[in-house]
C-alpha cells in the first residue's frame, strides 16, 4: 500500500510545473475577457480527494485522471467565459482535448454549471474550469453544504429530496444572473436548500 501511495504522490508532483504554465495562459485570456475583472485560481487535487475518486471509480487509470491538477477562471459573465473558450482553443502551447464538458448546458444533478476543458501539457492531463460569478458562488455554497452537513451532493451521493431542492435553487441562481429572477426568489431558494440539508445531519 505504501509503494502505491508514493507512486501516487509523485505522479500528483509531476503536475506542479505544467499546471502553472497552463495557469499563466489561462490568466492572460481571463483578463483579456474581463478588461481585468476576472480571476484565476490553481490547485493539485488532494491526496485523500484523489484516493476517494480512485475508490469510487475503482476502473479508473491514475494517468487518465483529467483533474489532479486543475485552474479555474472566474468571469463575468457567459459571453466571456465562451470567448476565453474559443481563445484557448486556437492557442498552440498546448493540446486541448477535443471535448468541452458543457455543464450549462447541461447542468450536473446538483445544479453545477460551468464549462470544463482539459489541456495536455507535458504529457500530463491538466483540468480548466471555466465559470461566471453566479456559477462560482454555486459551487462554493454546494462544497459548503457539503462540509457543514456531510450530504456529498458534489459527488452526486445526496438524497433525492435535496437534489432536487440544490437543482431548483441552482436553476433561480443562473435566472437572478439573466436578470430574470429577484434577489428575494434566489435567497428564498437558497433558505430552502439549508432547510432541507439540515435535516440530513
Amino acid at each position: 500500500m505504501m509503494r502505491e501511495l508514493a507512486v501516487v504522490e509523485q505522479f500528483r508532483a509531476a503536475h506542479v510545473k505544467p499546471l502553472a504554465r497552463v495557469a499563466a495562459n489561462l490568466r492572460y485570456y481571463v483578463a483579456e475577457a474581463s478588461e481585468g475583472a476576472g480571476d484565476v485560481g490553481q490547485r493539485l487535487k488532494r491526496m485523500s480527494t484523489i484516493l476517494d475518486k480512485l475508490g469510487r471509480h475503482p476502473t479508473m487509470q491514475l494517468s487518465r485522471m483529467n483533474d489532479v491538477a486543475g485552474c479555474r477562471g472566474v468571469l463575468p459573465n457567459q459571453a466571456a467565459v465562451d470567448y476565453v473558450i474559443e481563445r484557448l482553443q486556437g492557442q498552440r502551447r498546448w493540446q486541448l482535448v477535443p471535448r468541452t464538458w458543457d455543464y450549462v448546458a447541461e447542468p450536473k444533478p446538483d445544479g453545477y454549471r460551468a464549462k470544463h476543458l482539459v489541456a495536455i501539457k507535458e504529457g500530463l492531463r491538466i483540468e480548466i474550469q471555466l465559470r461566471t460569478i453566479g456559477q462560482h458562488q454555486w459551487a462554493n455554497f454546494v462544497e459548503r453544504i457539503d462540509r457543514e452537513r456531510g450530504t456529498r451532493a458534489k459527488f452526486g451521493e445526496a438524497d433525492t429530496t435535496l437534489t432536487a431542492r440544490l437543482a431548483s435553487a441552482a436553476e433561480t441562481m443562473s435566472a437572478y444572473e439573466r436578470g430574470e429572477a429577484s434577489v428575494v426568489e434566489l435567497i428564498t431558494e437558497l433558505a430552502s436548500v439549508e432547510v432541507e440539508a439540515r435535516r440530513k445531519r
